[in-house]
């Protein structure tokens, strides 16, 4: 029987151990398309799963010995992204070790230190954007904030699509720009402003993610690297 699943994750870690759930639910992925997650279940077979960040071409030498020791191991790849790795085994429990998590860390930790960096530089430009407005109407430059929209009068298909095309223009002028006017006043810098907002927002949400699971990947790498009896007084104290 075949099952497809759709699911966001923004966390490998997260999503590693949703496909354990399934796994032992008799669950076997078999491929990953526009966040839709195909499976075939079996009768009588349970499955564990790992995912792992090669640091090196899928198709390189390094990655093929890497996925052969894996399989004398019991452990199967079975699908390949850009360098993620999903690997699943029938008979055994995939136990990943503190290289594997400290190489996905690696990963995260370069996504949220660039995020933080877009975040901080939009900031900037807020900042200055704001602070600036106030002298340009100060100064009275010419620039009111508003869209300007030339107007059609033909029939003809293209005269069609500019018009369909102002009327966007002038939903987004009325709504979305008149929120930064009322804040900010009548000025050209509203236009930037309107760009840099919603971009420090996004980069933000997208550094909290990334931060996050960089810290949850740093955490499961220093549990790997403690020894058994220190692991087990760990689990007891949570």
């Amino acid at each position: 029987m075949e099952k497809v699943i759709f699911k966001v994750f923004f966390s490998k870690s997260k999503e590693n151990d949703w496909l354990n759930s399934l796994g032992k639910q008799r669950y076997l992925l078999t491929k990953i398309s526009d966040s839709r997650y195909f499976f075939t279940v079996s009768e009588d077979k349970v499955y564990s799963y790992s995912i792992e960040y090669l640091n090196c071409s899928p198709n390189s030498t390094t990655a093929e010995e890497y996925m052969l020791r894996k399989k004398e191991q019991g452990i199967y790849p079975i699908i390949t992204g850009k360098n993620w790795m999903y690997f699943t085994s029938e008979c055994t429990v995939i136990n990943t070790d503190a290289e594997v998590h400290k190489k996905n860390s690696i990963f995260y930790f370069w996504r949220w230190l660039y995020s933080l960096l877009l975040s901080v530089l939009g900031a900037v430009v807020i900042g200055y954007q704001a602070f600036a407005s106030r002298f340009i109407l100060e100064a009275g430059h010419t620039g009111n904030g508003h869209i300007k929209i030339t107007e059609v009068s033909g029939n003809s298909f293209g005269d069609a699509f500019a018009k369909m095309w102002n009327g966007i223009l002038s939903f987004i002028d009325k709504t979305y720009l008149e929120l930064f006017r009322n804040i900010f006043g009548e000025s050209d810098a509203v236009f930037v402003l309107a760009v840099a907002v919603p971009l420090v927002i996004i980069s933000s949400v997208y550094f909290t993610f990334n931060f996050d699971e960089y810290r949850i990947q740093r955490k499961l790498a220093k549990k790997c690297e403690l020894p058994s009896n220190e692991i087990e007084v760990e689990q007891n104290a949570e």
